[in-house]
């Protein structure tokens, strides 16, 4: 995966490795394993349901939708969805 997410506290940015939604007593956060194992918190959310938006969100970072596109455009569309994107974790 090629995306960096800037943590919800703004304090880190974590390239990403393995992203799951925990429950904790406080909600629901969401979680980066770094390749190393080392758990990083991106965010907490109230609900389940705004946790999964998130999560949605993030992974429509990945979606390439090139069906519709000549050769030279789908080819720049491509090059652009290569290069690091930065998420940052909304506040609620």
């Amino acid at each position: 995966m090629n995306l960096w997410i800037r943590t919800q506290n703004k304090i880190e940015l974590t390239k990403v490795n393995d992203i799951q939604i925990d429950k904790v007593s406080d909600g629901f956060q969401i979680i980066n394993y770094s390749e190393n194992n080392y758990v990083i918190i991106l965010g907490l959310y109230k609900t389940k349901e705004r946790a999964l938006e998130v999560l949605d969100e993030i992974e429509n970072k990945f979606l390439l939708d090139i069906e519709n596109s000549n050769y030279k455009c789908a080819d720049l569309i491509i090059k652009a969805y290569m290069l690091p994107k930065i998420y940052e974790m909304p506040k609620e």
